[in-house]
């Protein structure tokens, strides 16, 4: 009987220290706290173009009184951008485990931290601002970011589209024929290809000869873009102009706003044996004029 008691007592005992230790052991996390988390995305530098960059700030924040562990973050890009770096990571998480995302990863991904309690008067935060490469034709399509815990489901960010400002991006390349001889003419393309989603108003173009080359007419004005005023070379000009055009922008369906120069240029007799390159500038968009040097090279042979 007495042995009975004992057992009965040592069971009241228990179940007193269970009762009190209750909120201790909740307050050590091994019951888990309450959580009310949002998770918000904002495009920092709406201005950002093609071939720049972007900077995106992602923030979860904790109203509750729970601990969010294992906290991750996932951002699943449109295409068009891709992860470049961590830019900075602050608020009142920390973290417990490092795995940052990969250069050029199209679903960058970062964890792991604790994000503790806060209040809905005053939240804690975890803030986190990273950089994407904008590509020449970005994706008109919604962002979509992604926040787990080791205690909640995934929370989904609203999602955003990307805002890109419209951009004129023109590339040139220049063919030529080779070799030649003095007193003979070689001839020369200039393809400027606008895969931009602006148009490149105003373009014009100026070629620096080589020395010893002297300009012999245009053969061909080509392409999509519209002319929209007359320049053309003088007569044996050693730095021929052509003006000026209105370069359209990528089109939907994924066509380049084009232009194409075809010119002669004669070797003036008695010219050097040698290898003779040619300088090109365009401008366009009222933007400073751009240079490409030792283009095209011409070798000159007796």
């Amino acid at each position: 009987m007495a042995g009975s008691q004992s057992r009965v007592a040592r069971g009241a005992l228990a179940l007193l220290l269970v009762s009190a230790m209750a909120p201790l052991l909740q307050g050590c996390s091994l019951l888990p706290g309450p959580l009310a988390l949002t998770v918000t995305q904002q495009d920092m530098t709406p201005e950002s173009a093609p071939k720049t960059f972007k900077t995106v700030r992602v923030e979860v924040t904790n109203s509750d009184a729970g601990t969010a562990r294992g906290l991750t973050v996932r951002d699943n890009l449109p295409s068009g951008f891709s992860f470049v770096s961590t830019k900075s990571v602050g608020g009142d998480a920390i973290r417990t485990r490092t795995s940052d995302p990969p250069v050029n990863s199209p679903a960058p991904l970062w964890a792991a931290w604790s994000l503790p309690g806060g209040t809905p008067d005053k939240p804690t935060k975890l803030t986190l601002d990273f950089v994407l490469s904008v590509s020449t034709t970005p994706a008109r399509t919604p962002n979509f970011v992604e926040v787990t815990t080791d205690d909640t489901d995934p929370l989904s960010a609203k999602p955003i589209v990307f805002s890109v400002t419209p951009t004129a991006l023109v590339d040139l390349s220049v063919a030529t024929r080779s070799p030649v001889k003095p007193g003979e003419t070689t001839h020369y393309v200039l393809t400027l290809s606008n895969k931009g989603t602006a148009a490149a108003n105003g373009t014009f173009i100026s070629a620096a000869l080589p020395a010893g080359f002297i300009y012999a007419g245009t053969t061909e004005l080509g392409g999509n873009s519209i002319r929209i005023g007359v320049t053309d070379p003088l007569p044996n000009s050693v730095a021929p102009t052509w003006g000026t055009w209105q370069m359209p922008g990528l089109e939907q369906g994924g066509a380049v706003g084009a232009l194409r120069i075809g010119f002669d240029a004669k070797v003036v007799s008695g010219e050097a044996p040698g290898n003779y390159p040619i300088s090109i500038t365009v401008s366009y968009n009222d933007l400073p004029a751009q240079t490409v040097t030792d283009q095209a090279q011409v070798t000159v042979i007796k």
